[in-house]
């Protein structure tokens, strides 16, 4: 009876620690390229409606991950309510996690106005795996907006 008490006891404490660790786990920042510098972040949206104010300008950047490349994590896609950009990383430098998809994360970076040819926009579209139809829609080019990103921190999920 003591050692089945005893394997209680065990397999509570047990099962408390796994839940504490993957609540301070949830709860942590991770960094991928450099730790973000600036201090004071904008949402995505009001950058880009400043954008002549900011271009060329070293920003910080708040908005939610939407899509990561499948093959390397070596780009991604920030949204926030109206807006959606390419990040890309300075120099190939780092790569994100898939994990980071649905997370609010901190960019640090240069927002521009970038004309992505047909190549590019299919590479792009092969990289998150997207279906051949899809890929084969893209006819011509497009200019849209692109962060390139020097660092990310990801925040932690609100529940």
């Amino acid at each position: 009876m003591k050692t089945i008490i005893s394997s209680c006891h065990g397999m509570i404490l047990v099962t408390l620690l796994l839940l504490c660790w993957s609540q301070t786990n949830a709860n942590t920042r991770s960094y991928y390229g450099e730790k973000p510098k600036l201090k004071k972040a904008e949402k995505l949206d009001n950058l880009i409606k400043k954008f002549n104010a900011v271009e060329n300008k070293l920003i910080l950047v708040e908005g939610v991950v939407r899509r990561v490349c499948k093959k390397k994590g070596c780009w991604m896609v920030l949204q926030d309510k109206k807006y959606a950009v390419r990040v890309t990383f300075k120099n190939y430098s780092f790569f994100v996690p898939q994990k980071l998809i649905n997370t609010p994360v901190l960019v640090q970076g240069h927002l521009i106005r970038k004309r992505y040819s047909v190549a590019e926009q299919k590479h792009y579209l092969e990289d998150e795996e997207a279906s051949q139809d899809r890929i084969d829609s893209v006819k011509t080019p497009k200019v849209s907006w692109q962060l390139i990103a020097t660092g990310v921190e990801s925040m932690p999920r609100s529940h």
